[in-house]
């Protein structure tokens, strides 16, 4: 079997090499079909396992069996008001526990008897602060529970916010890292890496601004090496893999199954983490086999269309029909 496994990127090749008639891989298409299908789940009444650790407090104790370093839990609290500020060290982040794109989240600093915003490099205070969370709560767009945890020194940025390090890994295997960091502005700065940390200039179809002189981490080994770590320890073909890098090494941040951020990528960035996909795809199949889950029945399986109440098969030879 590890022999099979150890050919299987030169298989992938093959079979697939340009000169083939076949649609070249793309990672863009094989991630819209994913978000048809999970969609598609959720109207047979089934959620995705992935996203049990999806969430912040998920993600946190999933870490903790992991045996990765993360940043310090500070507090947990049902709402905005309960923060204990006055008992929180001199750097911190508040984020609601639910919440996607950094809507809501506070990387703050103590500066005299106020507040530094220190994304954005200026005076803020706590009761700004609150009425952003309470603001974001009530527009839905965020939960009013949140986590204050310690903010992340970054050797790279001293005195600012960390980069955030998104790796995009295919069940153990790194295929870039995109760098966000913020702006003076607030607004985010992009910068995309290889998993070798080659820069890869501008690696997206729109025109995301670039983070100028940004450099791969301090410890850009052991940034690579968390994430395949986690990525192996995740079933599925994506997920993006988020990581701080601290003044002792890499800190994990969260994982991110249907990421947002810039909308596509160059098209041979886009082939390249088309084929990891696909060499993913198989290796899952090797552990469905194993399981035995893809092995033909004596009798109709349920989740068959035959068994389940539902019709697309009918709905879709209809479409066809016409």
């Amino acid at each position: 079997m590890r022999s099979h496994l150890r050919r299987l990127p030169a298989l992938v090749r093959r079979r697939l090499s340009p000169s083939a008639p076949v649609p070249r891989p793309s990672f863009l298409a094989q991630r819209e079909a994913l978000r048809r299908t999970r969609a598609l789940g959720h109207e047979l009444g089934v959620r995705d396992p992935v996203f049990e650790v999806n969430s912040k407090l998920e993600s946190r104790a999933w870490a903790d069996r992991l045996g990765v370093r993360q940043a310090e839990l500070l507090a947990h609290v049902n709402d905005v008001d309960q923060v204990p500020w006055s008992r929180l060290p001199g750097r911190f982040v508040v984020k609601p526990v639910h919440g996607a794109g950094s809507r809501g989240v506070h990387l703050l600093e103590r500066a005299g008897d106020g507040l530094r915003d220190v994304r954005r490099d200026r005076p803020t205070s706590v009761e700004e602060v609150v009425a952003d969370l309470r603001r974001s709560a009530a527009e839905g767009v965020v939960s009013a529970e949140v986590l204050v945890e310690e903010l992340v020194a970054d050797p790279q940025r001293p005195g600012a916010g960390p980069v955030d390090w998104k790796c995009s890994t295919f069940f153990g295997v790194v295929g870039v890292v995109e760098a966000k960091v913020a702006g003076r502005d607030g607004e985010p700065r992009w910068r995309l890496f290889d998993a070798d940390w080659r820069d890869l200039g501008r690696g997206w179809r729109d025109e995301q601004p670039l983070a100028a002189g940004l450099r791969p981490p301090a410890h850009a080994a052991a940034v690579v090496d968390l994430a395949r770590r986690v990525s192996a320890c995740v079933p599925r073909p994506f997920v993006r893999i988020d990581l701080y890098d601290g003044e002792d090494g890499p800190v994990f941040g969260e994982i991110t199954p249907e990421p947002g951020g810039p909308t596509g990528f160059r098209a041979d960035v886009d082939e390249h983490l088309g084929r990891l996909w696909e060499e993913a795809e198989a290796r899952l199949m090797v552990r469905g086999a194993a399981a035995g889950l893809l092995s033909p029945a004596d009798a109709p399986l349920p989740e068959s269309a035959l068994l389940l109440e539902r019709r697309p098969v009918a709905t879709t030879t209809g479409a066809l029909a016409r």
